[in-house]
């Protein structure tokens, strides 16, 4: 579809668009800086009701940059309904008393982000979503700027995340050596009558290190504890749940298209030479087991809760073990209920 005619299914993110622009201005002045959360209300509900009524809709936009389907729609009602909350949690928290139009800012660019990251289909798309979430990321659990332990948080964040990027962008970059190009559905036809697994499958190893610091997957999960203790106690809500969803979201697509056989997984040596519903299956039993039992001994309740959502992603990556229509779905509902008890 050509940019222009993508623009109508685009309307979600042009909104927030206008409503980081909004807040940037009404910010400039303290006399309107009260209307800041009202037009967000306003904002995220026209979101709401929009992305409600196109929910059956399905199209490729910008030349197939990005994918608007069910699935994407499912996940962008989670991050807007996050954000939603969120914002009401902000609104009667003492942590945050300052630089709110930064603050909302900040938090409209990562849904943005977010919703990027649940629609792409290019390398290239993926990569500018996950940054567009990651460095306004950086900044939120920073943003007690006079409190070191959130300075601490914001610099771990920015370490641990600059290394998973970098390997992450490696390992796609090789994936557009050897296809030739940056659609992850041309990707998948050039590797399944690739000559070299091996090669495939040490690709597969660097991107899963990217996705895998994303959602919080052992042993990537050394920077999570420390975030969350750092952070304001709204980002670090946020943190637990949105970005959780949109790395399981990325991560669906993105295996799913790239590295299965008619949704299998497992025994595709057309493309893989490792049992990786093995490997994702050991994993998952170590996130859950390290989430789980480190918790145990923890005073403080954002340390708990970031070893909290360290092992349900361990519960959620099972449903990845066996890729298949149920066990997508089993992910979906078990996000959503995630999102309610967090």
């Amino acid at each position: 579809m050509s940019n222009v005619n993508s623009l109508l299914y685009f309307l979600p993110e042009l909104i927030i668009v206008v409503s980081i622009l909004s807040s940037i201005l009404l910010g400039l002045k303290e006399s309107l800086s009260r209307y800041i959360f009202p037009s967000l209300y306003i904002s995220l509900t026209v979101i709401l009701l929009i992305v409600l009524a196109s929910f059956n809709n399905s199209s490729i936009l910008f030349h197939s940059l990005i994918v608007v389907d069910s699935f994407s729609y499912f996940f962008k009602l989670i991050f807007t309904f996050c954000v939603l909350s969120i914002i009401i949690v902000t609104q009667n928290s003492d942590e945050i008393k300052s630089d709110l139009s930064e603050y909302v800012m900040m938090l409209l660019s990562i849904l943005l982000g977010l919703y990027l990251m649940s629609s792409s289909v290019n390398l290239l798309m993926i990569y500018l979503a996950v940054e567009l979430v990651s460095i306004p990321s950086y900044i939120l659990a920073g943003f007690n700027k006079n409190d070191k332990v959130s300075n601490e948080a914001s610099l771990k964040y920015v370490i641990f995340g600059s290394f998973a990027s970098g390997l992450m962008l490696f390992g796609m970059s090789l994936m557009y050596g050897i296809s030739g190009s940056l659609n992850i559905f041309d990707i998948h036809t050039t590797l399944v009558s690739a000559s070299n697994p091996m090669f495939t499958s040490f690709t597969l190893v660097l991107v899963l290190v990217g996705f895998g610091y994303k959602i919080s997957m052992a042993p990537f999960h050394y920077w999570t504890p420390d975030v969350y203790e750092g952070s304001p106690t709204p980002v670090t809500a946020f943190f637990s749940v949105a970005p959780k969803a949109a790395g399981l979201a990325l991560f669906a697509r993105f295996f799913i298209s790239v590295f299965t056989i008619d949704g299998q997984l497992s025994n595709n040596d057309a493309v893989l030479t490792i049992d990786w519903s093995g490997i994702i299956a050991m994993l998952s039993a170590l996130t859950m087991t390290i989430g789980n039992f480190i918790a145990l001994h923890q005073s403080s309740v954002k340390r708990m809760l970031a070893y909290s959502s360290i092992s349900h992603i361990g519960f959620i990556l099972i449903g990845f073990t066996t890729v298949s229509q149920y066990s997508v779905t089993s992910i979906l509902m078990y996000i959503v209920i995630y999102l309610f008890m967090t």
